[in-house]
């Protein structure tokens, strides 16, 4: 009788082991998933914010691109200054 009770008990030690394990294995590989997202989460925004940031546009919001200017020095040209009148 004693050698039965002790096969159960160590049959129900190794469920409770192998249960445990899962329930483990699971916690852990959601925690990687839950990682890598916000991982790129994180590097979404940051791009996003360079963009923002670092895009090459004036204070206006026009960017230099489509301004006019010097084809040769790519810099925006300037408006025609005030004209004398002949009198």
């Amino acid at each position: 009788m004693s050698e039965l009770t002790t096969e159960s008990v160590a049959q129900e030690q190794q469920e409770q082991k192998t249960k445990t394990r899962t329930a483990v294995e699971r916690i852990a590989g959601f925690t990687i998933v839950a990682t890598a997202v916000a991982v790129l989460a994180v590097l979404v925004a940051t791009a996003v914010y360079a963009q923002d940031k670092y895009s090459l546009k004036s204070p206006g919001g026009i960017a230099f691109s489509e301004t006019s200017g010097d084809t040769r020095t790519g810099l925006p040209s300037l408006p025609p200054g005030p004209t004398k009148c002949s009198r």
